[in-house]
């Protein structure tokens, strides 16, 4: 997180430690740059669907917190108001997930941004999302 500055990066991990559902979930802020974020987990077997594989909604969420993050590294407090999830392939309990998220465009009124989720064998899901601007993280200019 060495191009952020030392305010944000701090607080962007403080949020990370705090988050009660990322908790819940076993999310973990991995790396942070300017309009980018990576973030891991370990599938749980509580994370998983009917079929034995890691539920969907535990895909989308990974996908969102981690283009989110990115947004939050903009020094911007923002919603999400649009989370599209394209599934491509099932991530398995005990496997470790890595998404990253990437701004693409910051608007006054939207920020739009992108996220990858791979597993062990490769690609599992993409996402695109649309985050409304809700103020700033920290009273300073990014």
């Amino acid at each position: 997180m060495a191009d952020l500055p030392p305010a944000l990066a701090a607080e962007l991990e403080r949020a990370f430690r705090t988050h009660p559902f990322g908790g819940l979930m076993g999310i973990r802020l991995a790396s942070a740059g300017i309009g980018r974020a990576m973030l891991t987990f370990t599938a749980s077997p509580h994370q998983a669907n009917l079929h034995g594989t890691l539920h969907g909604g535990a895909i989308a969420t990974l996908l969102d917190m981690a283009m989110g993050a990115a947004v939050y590294t903009l020094n911007v407090r923002a919603v999400t108001v649009e989370l599209v999830v394209t599934y491509l392939a099932p991530a398995n309990p005990g496997e470790l997930v890595t998404a990253t998220g990437e701004v693409t465009h910051r608007g006054r009124r939207i920020i739009v941004a992108q996220s990858t989720a791979r597993g062990p064998a490769g690609t599992v899901a993409r996402g695109h999302g649309l985050y409304l601007p809700r103020g700033s993280v920290l009273e300073f200019e990014s």
